[in-house]
């Protein structure tokens, strides 16, 4: 069993030192934590997933833009 844990990016709250954790889609990710998200994504293909538990706070349930 191997168990990876990641948090979301850098948000813009996090520049702030302010912990928000509403479900609100006011919260962003920064540019920065956009390539920090995409990365870890490109790290996860390599992995075998059964299970994932995301938390439904909304810059961790965002869309990529087409």
């Amino acid at each position: 069993v191997c168990l990876i844990t990641l948090r979301h990016g850098e948000a813009l709250h996090n520049l702030g030192l302010l912990m928000v954790s509403s479900r609100s889609p006011a919260v962003h990710l920064t540019e920065k934590g956009v390539g920090q998200v995409q990365h870890s994504a490109s790290q996860l293909l390599k992995e075998h997933i059964d299970c994932m538990y995301v938390s439904p706070v909304y810059r961790n349930c965002k869309q990529p833009k087409s």
